[in-house]
């Protein structure tokens, strides 16, 4: 099956660190899913929330290590039928400070995309993302 997936998130986030390494938590929305099979079918899926960790190694102002997510999403028009993903990647990324306290990261993402059905083969795919 191949992955065609826009992901919009709305994510609420926790994180906490401690002499250089970073563990985050959070949880978010999901929008806007599709898969294409390898008969090039189409597969409209829900909108449904996810679950996101992250452990990070913390240097000066940028971060490296690994992100993993989880999200079980129906079918649109079979809601008996569900897929489910979950990623694990490597990531870096450097801080871009917006104002006082608040700062955001820009970076890249490398990894798997494991997917698996209650109506097809499972299968692992190749992920990145920016």
């Amino acid at each position: 099956m191949k992955k065609s997936l826009g992901l919009l998130c709305f994510m609420f986030l926790s994180s906490t660190a401690q002499a250089g390494y970073s563990i985050s938590a959070g949880f978010g929305k999901n929008f806007t899913n599709s898969v294409q099979t390898e008969e090039n079918l189409k597969i409209e899926l829900e909108d449904d929330s996810h679950f996101t960790v992250s452990f990070d190694r913390t240097i000066d102002n940028a971060r490296y290590g690994f992100f993993y997510s989880a999200t079980e999403l129906d079918m649109k028009d079979q809601t008996n039928k569900q897929v489910e993903m979950q990623y694990l990647l490597f990531q870096s990324a450097i801080e871009v400070p917006l104002a006082n306290r608040v700062v955001s990261f820009v970076g890249a993402q490398i990894g798997a995309n494991h997917v698996s059905t209650d109506f097809a083969d499972s299968d692992t795919y190749f992920t990145s993302g920016l």
